[in-house]
């Protein structure tokens, strides 16, 4: 009972990371945007992201446990990073005067290659440790799990939940300016 008890405490403060990590990075991004509701749009992507890791963990048939939750913290850093480089590029383009639409078309456009690969690269990376590949395989596969898992959903965040809601946050902030 003792290792359990201190697997569960472990687990418990790792879940604690992972709300405090979602909340420094709001704080960042509130900062760095000088609005609170575009690191909100940007926030979209952990929930979201997260689901994706834990659906592949059930699939894999792995538990939720101290490693699987250090895969979901790194997981919301990528997904969130991910977002930022998007969103900063569609505002370029919204500052160089082009429409919502353009821009956030454009601004995909732009970012494509570099999301993709890094996504990739990460996925690819983490594979052999999914697979149980290796010394120590077995160990990490609840890692990798969450780690691919949560950049697949991310990578269908990023490129299609994330323009709309910043599409419709743009719209309603244009419809608020002309009444």
């Amino acid at each position: 009972t003792g290792a359990d008890l201190e697997q569960q405490r472990t687990t418990e403060q790792l879940a604690l990371v992972a709300v405090l990590s979602v909340a420094l990075v709001f704080l960042v991004l509130a900062g760095e945007f000088a609005s609170f509701t575009i690191p909100l749009v940007v926030m979209i992507t952990v929930p979201l992201a997260a689901a994706g890791g834990f659906v592949l963990l059930w699939i894999m048939g792995q538990c939720l446990n101290a490693v699987s939750l250090i895969g979901i913290v790194v997981m919301i850093g990528m997904a969130d990073n991910e977002a930022v480089v998007k969103l900063d590029a569609i505002r370029r383009f919204r500052e160089l005067g082009h429409s919502i639409h353009d821009a956030v078309l454009l601004g995909g456009r732009q970012r494509l290659r570099a999301i993709t690969m890094t996504s990739l690269t990460t996925i690819f990376g983490v594979l052999p440790l999914m697979l149980g590949i290796g010394s120590g395989g077995a160990l990490y596969q609840p890692l990798a799990a969450a780690v691919i898992g949560g950049a697949i959903s991310a990578q269908v965040v990023t490129f299609f939940l994330l323009p709309v809601a910043y599409a419709q946050m743009e719209k309603r902030k244009e419809r608020k300016e002309r009444t």
